[in-house]
C-alpha cells in the first residue's frame, strides 16, 4: 500500500540518491540534461511549464530508485508516495 508523505520528506530521500539507474535510451537522454537540477527544482519546472515531459521521466527515475512514486493532485500539484513500512 502506498501513503502519501510531505514533499519535505520526499526531497531528503531524493537527495540521498548516489547511484539512480536508467532502464532505457530515453532516460539516459533526458538524465544527461537534467541530471544537475535538484528535486525541487524538477517539481517547480513541472508545475510551472505547460509541457513537462522531460522533467516527468527524470523525476520518475529518481523516484523509482528512492522506491517513491509522484502524481499530481487537483490542484496540479506535485505530490508523493511510498510504500509503507518503507
Amino acid at each position: 500500500m502506498m501513503v502519501k508523505i510531505p514533499r519535505n520528506e520526499a526531497y531528503g530521500l531524493l537527495r540521498k540518491l548516489e547511484v539512480v539507474p536508467c532502464i532505457n535510451q530515453e532516460e539516459e537522454a533526458v538524465s544527461s540534461k537534467l541530471k544537475h537540477l535538484t528535486a525541487g527544482k524538477l517539481v517547480d519546472q513541472m508545475q510551472s511549464y505547460a509541457d513537462h515531459t522531460k522533467q516527468s521521466i527524470e523525476l520518475g527515475r529518481r523516484c523509482r530508485a528512492a522506491g517513491l512514486k509522484f502524481f499530481f493532485d487537483a490542484g496540479q500539484r506535485v505530490q508523493f508516495r511510498k510504500k509503507m513500512g518503507s
